[in-house]
């Protein structure tokens, strides 16, 4: 059985290069329910003010269930590898994870930007803003998005609206800074078993859960601030059941929820 989660944190991230992130927004609850309520912060959010938040937030309320709508690891299945053609591909996610913070250099507020552009050794697997790689292809994508009933954008792509690359690059800066932390016991799901953590992190798909929640979308200023909402009152509706849990992929990650 999952842990008796005191919290529920859903994070509508961003990968913006940028002092000021408006889209990033937070949204909590309790086991019960009573609607999210979004965490606001003046002037706005940063990326490090998130982690350490979900951070203090476990340490206080313990265990906290956590959701962060960026992609955890990138296809692997499809090549056998992460990153087919370039020497010394990770074999693992966490070493991914690794990899992209190196890669990102000393960028402030773990942004991952550089990791995507020459020089980078990953360049040639992006799309980004003046930049397009020579072995993008949008075609490379997870088992779990292929699952997902609500097609995810590709994760190398970092073009558009819809699209995840950068802001899955800082994610994962920020996954690689908690897995290092020894002062609480954190797990990424489905990378880490969950049993006995303060802190469990989940990917999340606000898109995936609109179709089922009673939550009013007037009542939010921004689709951002929606789907914080949604996400976190999806996160303590899907937690309880135990076969969620049992999906999940250990090298690609996995979009909880997906069946």
């Amino acid at each position: 059985m999952p842990p008796d989660f005191q919290e529920f944190i859903a994070v509508d991230w961003s990968g913006a290069k940028s002092p000021r992130l408006p889209g990033l927004q937070v949204a909590s609850c309790r086991p019960g329910r009573a609607t999210p309520r979004l965490v606001r912060r003046t002037p706005s959010w940063t990326r490090c003010g998130v982690m350490d938040y979900v951070g203090t937030r476990a340490r206080e309320q313990g265990p906290v269930l956590a959701g962060f709508d960026f992609g955890f690891a990138y296809p692997f299945h499809d090549a056998q590898a992460y990153f087919p053609a370039i020497e010394g591909s990770p074999s693992d996610a966490k070493t991914v994870w690794a990899l992209i913070d190196t890669l990102a250099g000393d960028a402030p507020d773990l942004y991952g930007g550089a990791a995507a552009r020459p020089p980078s050794p990953l360049a040639p697997l992006f799309n980004v803003h003046k930049h397009r790689g020579r072995w993008f292809s949008n075609r490379r994508l997870r088992r779990t998005e292929r699952a997902c009933p609500t097609r995810p954008s590709c994760m190398f792509n970092g073009v558009g609206p819809a699209s995840v690359g950068v802001g899955s690059l800082a994610g994962m800066r920020m996954l690689h800074r908690l897995s290092q932390r020894r002062d609480l016991r954190i797990a990424v799901w489905p990378f880490d078993p969950i049993d006995g953590a303060d802190l469990v992190v989940v990917e999340i798909f606000p898109r995936l859960y609109a179709r089922t929640t009673s939550i009013d979308r007037a009542a939010y200023r921004t689709e951002d601030e929606f789907d914080a909402v949604l996400a976190a009152d999806a996160l303590r509706s899907l937690a309880g059941h135990a076969a969620i849990w049992t999906s999940g992929d250990p090298l690609e990650g996995w979009i909880f929820g997906v069946a």
